[in-house]
């Protein structure tokens, strides 16, 4: 979305790489969550209704029954009373009685364990699951956001590396850009001049084609000696021992330079 030389602003597109595996990763991701949240959600439920159902109609027929034996019971205790029916058919009676007592109770309590969901170990370690399925999504979703790179700051793009369709490879740089506060000048001195040079000291900066100096800031000075560069931007350079500095600028200053841009530096008397 750039070219060299360009002047970009923070947030503004610099390349898209092909996302298609991403995209494939984040939709099976989704599925996957999807299919273990529809886990959950029938371990909290209860039983299906087809199956309450069927339950529900047992516990009827067994209420029936037990209607039945209880009412059986009842009359055989009055006539056992009366001598009218021997104990064993009393005890027969009662028997059958307490038999639809437990099949209905135990229909009852089937239906009520139906109603519930799975338990609660079960419930929790399918919650952690699901959770662990939305972390996988949030992933493939931050893979996929990768594909698409913007400018974190306001730069330059100093130099672009692919055409559109090209392959790169895994690690390579894209988009090279350059922010103009990271800008500084550089230039030599020679060994019998470095006493006069200190960190934090005011240079003044001049090139070809503008009208005025600027001011720059000595930021380092590195501690070993060189020889003169076989091309050095100086036609007063005539000492071999020179040292090298660094010296940093404004952003408003570092715009009116070019990167590479030849410069004269000079000192400020002491």
């Amino acid at each position: 979305d750039v070219i060299r030389g360009q002047h970009i602003k923070k947030g503004d597109p610099l390349y898209q790489l092909d996302d298609a595996p991403e995209k494939y990763s984040l939709t099976q991701a989704q599925f996957k969550l999807s299919a273990e949240q529809q886990t959950l959600n029938n371990l909290s439920h209860g039983s299906r209704a087809t199956v309450l159902a069927a339950l529900y109609a047992e516990e009827a027929r067994a209420k029936a029954i037990l209607d039945l034996q209880e009412t059986n019971y009842q009359r055989d205790k009055k006539l056992y009373s009366s001598r009218t029916i021997g104990l064993a058919d009393l005890q027969q009676s009662q028997s059958n009685f307490k038999t639809a007592k437990q099949t209905f109770e135990k229909i009852q309590a089937n239906i009520k364990d139906a109603k519930l969901g799975a338990r609660v170990f079960v419930v929790n370690a399918q919650k952690q699951i699901v959770n662990a399925a939305k972390d996988s999504v949030k992933i493939s979703n931050w893979h996929l956001n990768q594909k698409i790179v913007s400018a974190d700051q306001d730069a330059i793009v100093f130099d672009t590396m692919y055409r559109r369709g090209e392959f790169v490879g895994e690690g390579r740089p894209v988009v090279s850009l350059l922010n103009p506060k990271n800008s500084y000048v550089l230039f030599f001195v020679p060994e019998g001049k470095l006493s006069s040079v200190h960190v934090g000291e005011k240079i003044q900066v001049r090139v070809d084609g503008q009208p005025k100096s600027f001011a720059a800031t000595v930021r380092y000075i590195y501690p070993r000696a060189e020889y003169t560069p076989p091309v050095i931007y100086s036609t007063m350079m005539k000492k071999k021992l020179v040292f090298r500095v660094e010296a940093s600028l404004s952003k408003q200053q570092a715009l009116k330079f070019n990167p590479g841009q030849p410069v004269s530096v000079t000192l400020q008397d002491k």
